[in-house]
């Protein structure tokens, strides 16, 4: 990242390049690299309802008389999906919020929300164990050649995840570049179809040309900036994605997730309290368990040492620290055994 603040590159020429790199890692037809992954699936979406269309470009948010309808199932809903509304996006709901994977959402259901306002069905990888399937999901908006949008932010690892959801039918997946992927924290990866990506790059690009100089590369009028241009990535974060991609695809995890159970496993030695967990994510956590007031109690203190300990916060209200062991250096290890010894002397409940 250093050496690219050092040289100029046509933005246009590095985002090609960059996605040439990703389709071969995610088995997608193109590659962008946008800023986060929710910029992704802004992107995204703006792709699903303008196309290559200038007029549409040129109008988003305004969508319009275009179908822009993205339907997703009820337990997929985050409050991350508002970045499909920047887009001029509506969102139709359908199924309900069960996760136990009975009453939740059927096909049927997705079969009757499909109509002419409907630009595209979204995703959410983080909750897949709830509603109809991926796979499925596709099968269905195919029928009516309509595009399947996946939300695969913290989906990494495992490093078949890269090309999971495009081999199981998705049109556009967008992955974090600053969670496990190790790259910058302003970076995302959207994979997917040519068509749409070269939408997104219309969405994205510096329009301000000449009508005489348009090349006609990307549609055949130039369109004024798209909504994109204010969600613009850099040489630095362009060159620093592709470095992370390219060592990310190359990584033994197995190897490193034995490394943090064995520490975790010592962590809570040192402790006496918590439960080494690997059922919520690839990575493994340690968990304590407590009262959710000395859940809080315990994530305020942490926070108060120096340097200050942050952890997740929506675990909190259930009674559960969670230490991620991803998070800390191998040099601030030690800190964190004084930190959580000290917490747990200070709350005063049970901790287990």
């Amino acid at each position: 990242m250093s050496l690219a603040l050092e040289s100029q590159w046509p933005v246009l020429d590095l985002q090609e390049w960059a996605g040439e790199i990703i389709a071969r890692h995610t088995g997608a037809e193109a590659g962008w690299v946008s800023c986060g992954a929710g910029a992704g699936l802004s992107l995204a979406a703006a792709a699903c309802i303008a196309g290559t269309d200038p007029v549409l470009t040129s109008t988003l948010p305004n969508a319009g008389g275009a179908a822009r309808e993205i339907i997703i199932q009820r337990s997929h809903r985050q409050s991350y999906d508002r970045v499909f509304l920047l887009a001029g996006a509506s969102i139709r709901e359908i199924g309900y919020p069960d996760s136990d994977g009975i009453g939740g959402t059927y096909e049927w259901e997705l079969e009757a929300a499909i109509g002419a306002e409907t630009a595209a069905v979204a995703y959410s990888a983080h909750a897949e164990k709830s509603g109809i399937s991926l796979k499925r999901i596709c099968e269905l908006a195919h029928a009516h050649d309509l595009p399947v949008i996946v939300d695969a932010a913290d989906a990494l690892p495992p490093v078949a995840n890269l090309t999971r959801f495009i081999a199981e039918g998705a049109d556009l997946v967008a992955f974090s570049g600053g969670k496990a992927l190790g790259g910058p924290q302003t970076s995302g990866i959207l994979a997917g179809r040519k068509h749409l990506i070269e939408s997104v790059r219309m969405q994205a690009l510096d329009m301000y040309v000449d009508p005489a100089a348009w090349t006609q590369r990307y549609g055949e009028l130039p369109p004024h900036h798209g909504i994109g241009r204010v969600m613009k990535v850099g040489k630095e974060q362009i060159f620093g994605l592709v470095a992370a991609l390219e060592q990310f695809a190359n990584t033994d995890h197995d190897r490193i997730c034995a490394d943090y159970v064995e520490w975790l496993l010592k962590l809570r030695g040192a402790i006496g309290a918590g439960v080494v967990d690997r059922s919520s994510s690839y990575y493994p956590r340690l968990v304590l368990t407590t009262s959710n007031e000395g859940a809080r109690t315990i994530a305020t203190l942490l926070s108060r040492c120096e340097p200050p300990i942050i952890v997740r916060h929506h675990t909190l209200a259930r009674g559960e620290v969670v230490i991620c062991p991803e998070s800390v250096d191998e040099i601030d290890r030690n800190h964190l055994v004084t930190c959580l010894q000290s917490a747990l002397r200070l709350n005063s409940t049970e901790v287990h």
